[in-house]
């Protein structure tokens, strides 16, 4: 049980990670149009 309870937890960090760089790309992508529509 616990092992399996370790290998969730990395697997949430690992979402958490790509979450965050998703999140990181679409606010660069918002601030670059935003941008050039000045």
């Amino acid at each position: 049980m616990q092992s399996l309870m370790n290998s969730d937890q990395e697997l949430k960090k690992e979402i958490g990670a790509q979450n965050v760089s998703k999140m990181n790309q679409m606010m660069g992508q918002l601030q670059g149009t935003s941008q050039s529509g000045r």
